[in-house]
């Protein structure tokens, strides 16, 4: 099996906060989200870190 992509998932229970935390720091993109889950990527590229 060869690995081509990963991703890290963090729990918490004040979802804002956390977004607030990675706009203020990192050029975050939010491909997707629907209020209990946000999918964030780091950077506007598909090669970009995502969680």
């Amino acid at each position: 099996m060869n690995v081509t992509t990963s991703s890290v998932t963090f729990l918490t229970r004040d979802i804002a906060a956390v977004r607030r935390f990675y706009d203020a720091y990192f050029e975050t993109w939010y491909p997707f989200g629907c209020g209990w889950y946000v999918l964030m990527r780091l950077g506007r590229n598909a090669e970009a870190p995502e969680f």
